[in-house]
């Protein structure tokens, strides 16, 4: 797919493969891994990215909520039934689970940022258009 197509499209007539795209081209921009030319086609199209956004913030905190009881449940079957594992094993899990959910948060922090960037901008839009419409 490409980014003339998207350009020309509005919320209601993308596909859920164009969203797909779109999505990770949001995403590699929560991660600074955008071209110029991606992030100018973001700022034209801010009504998209924001939605884009709050559907990533919302899929993250609920894979911080699920994981965070997954874990839970793992530790409590290992101690229930005197696991196999070593604590060291257990322990490793633990860290692993640990570092995977600050790298979540991360990435949450970052979403929420970028958010709050969007909404700047798509409120200078309706300030400066709404200026114009009193000329």
């Amino acid at each position: 797919m490409n980014m003339k197509y998207l350009a020309e499209s509005t919320i209601d007539s993308i596909s859920k493969n164009d969203f797909s795209t779109f999505q990770k081209i949001v995403i590699a921009d929560i991660k600074s891994e955008s071209t110029d030319d991606v992030v100018e086609y973001l700022h034209q199209h801010l009504d998209l990215w924001y939605y884009t956004l709050q559907l990533l913030r919302r899929d993250i905190e609920l894979q911080l909520s699920c994981q965070k009881s997954k874990v839970k449940m793992h530790k409590n079957n290992l101690k229930l039934n005197n696991s196999q594992y070593s604590e060291q094993e257990v322990l490793d899990y633990i860290n692993k689970q640990h570092n995977w959910r600050m790298t979540a948060v991360k990435f949450l922090s970052n979403i929420e940022r970028k958010t709050l960037y969007v909404k700047m901008l798509i409120k200078s839009k309706k300030t400066q258009n709404a200026s114009e419409s009193i000329d």
